[in-house]
């Protein structure tokens, strides 16, 4: 596919993604990184899954990294704690009882190296639950309910509490 036609496929993932405001949970996810720099100097960069509907934390994932395998730690978080909390495997969770169809879950993401590389697009391929949406480039609102809870995390915690740098 050339550019053009890559970026047409992705405005019309994006529109879709939030053609109706989602009305349950496991609709959209939204997933990014974030960094913290410590009192050593160092970074942690701190990944997170939030659900659309609900603002609920599906969990986090802390390394010095934010690649591919990391976001796919992030996400995977995400699947086990979705399956703690429907008490099933996700797959059944999102089965429509009728047809037995699975409802994808829209995975919102930017467009950071660790999204489009090789790795992040072999995961979401192997997880048929899930259907991955990037957003528009420089556009951190659309991926808005995660930066928030990014910046809640931040005030909440981290401003009043300083990072060492020991790996815990």
């Amino acid at each position: 596919m050339d550019y053009t036609g890559e970026c047409r496929a992705l405005a019309k993932a994006r529109k879709a993604a939030f053609a109706e405001a989602p009305t349950r949970p496991n609709e959209v996810w939204q997933l990014d990184f974030s960094e913290y720099e410590t009192t050593s100097g160092g970074i942690w960069r701190l990944a997170g899954v939030t659900a659309y509907f609900t603002k609920y934390e599906h969990g986090w994932h802390l390394a010095p990294t934010c690649t591919g395998t990391d976001a796919v730690e992030a996400v995977t978080i995400a699947i086990v704690e979705a399956e703690r909390l429907a008490g099933r495997p996700l797959a059944q969770a999102l089965a429509d009882p009728a047809t037995g169809e699975i409802r994808r879950i829209k995975l919102v993401t930017n467009n950071s190296a660790a999204f489009k590389g090789a790795a992040f697009a072999r995961f979401i391929a192997s997880r048929p639950e899930l259907l991955h949406t990037r957003t528009r480039a420089k556009s951190p609102g659309q991926n808005g309910v995660r930066e928030r809870a990014f910046g809640s995390v931040k005030y909440e915690h981290l401003y009043w509490h300083e990072i060492d740098g020991a790996q815990h």
